[in-house]
């Protein structure tokens, strides 16, 4: 919990139910630390889209879970979908460096190297995560690279070699970028998946159609 020191895990519980009657960690998460705050609170299908929002991250489950005792559900889940400044508390129990979700995601970001800080700002330019050749061929990543962010908290692996930047450190990173360095990753993310599209199109008209489907698929927020 936020009552004591601990290490924060900068990685999301998970969103989904193991059982269709169950509830998901996340949630599950959500509603014992709302009960602290409000005795007999019932979960909702706000709560879920308030995890989903956050990424299942554990300490911004809890900082939302706070205001139940002053704000529905739904009105958390709106107030955070326009401004994670909502994630903020001033509870003694709570210690100072985790009182706001962008206190402890500066602190993480100040354990990077210099060269390490400027490729998770990079990253930040993609959406839904991403393969190892599109981190290489935008940002000049390389697999050690990435696996020291990994180690840090920064990314996190995802199945068949993907990796995935949570939404809340994402949003941190791309706030790190300058105008013209974000002009230029825009630039360089654009041509690279154009690329990609162009040379599925050959293999769309070619024989193997549903591999460009589902290369498609896995990169559609980046494309889009």
């Amino acid at each position: 919990g936020t009552s004591a020191e601990q290490r924060i895990d900068l990685a999301g519980l998970d969103l989904d139910a193991p059982a269709l009657r169950d509830q998901a960690p996340a949630a599950a998460l959500f509603t014992e630390r709302a009960r602290r705050q409000v005795r007999r609170f019932e979960p909702d299908e706000h709560v879920d889209r308030i995890c989903r929002l956050v990424g299942g991250l554990p300490l911004a489950i809890e900082l939302a879970a706070r205001w139940t005792s002053s704000m529905t559900t739904a009105q958390i889940a709106d107030r955070l979908a326009d401004d994670v400044g909502l994630l903020v508390t001033d509870a003694p129990d709570v210690p100072q460096r985790q009182r706001t979700m962008a206190g402890v995601l500066d602190a993480a970001w100040s354990r990077l190297g210099p060269a390490q800080a400027e490729l998770a700002a990079g990253l930040s330019s993609f959406v839904g995560g991403v393969d190892l050749t599109a981190a290489h061929d935008v940002c000049g990543a390389s697999p050690l690279d990435l696996q020291q962010l990994v180690a840090r908290s920064m990314l996190s692996w995802l199945p068949a070699g993907r990796l995935e930047m949570h939404e809340l450190i994402r949003q941190h990173a791309a706030a790190r970028l300058g105008r013209t360095r974000r002009d230029e990753l825009i630039a360089v993310h654009s041509n690279h998946f154009l690329a990609r599209l162009i040379d599925g199109l050959e293999t769309f008209v070619g024989s193997d159609p549903a591999a460009l489907i589902t290369s498609l698929d896995a990169d559609f927020d980046n494309i889009v």
